[in-house]
């Protein structure tokens, strides 16, 4: 094969491996109503901006 053709077959599977589809399911028609597409790295830090602060623990607490 190619060098070329193998360079651009790398590229894309590259770029794809870091597209991730997040589809917008509606529970009442059973249908996708949409399709966000972002970056793994876009997901992570949505996620991550989302999680909920850990709860104090109690030894934290006592020493307050």
């Amino acid at each position: 094969m190619n060098s070329s053709w193998l360079k651009i077959f790398e590229l894309v599977l590259g770029t794809a491996e870091a597209i991730v589809p997040v589809f917008i399911h509606n529970p009442k028609s059973q249908q996708i109503e949409g399709v966000i597409v972002t970056t793994l790295n876009g997901v992570l830090a949505g996620l991550d901006a989302n999680a909920k602060p850990a709860a104090p623990s109690a030894s934290s607490t006592a020493a307050s």
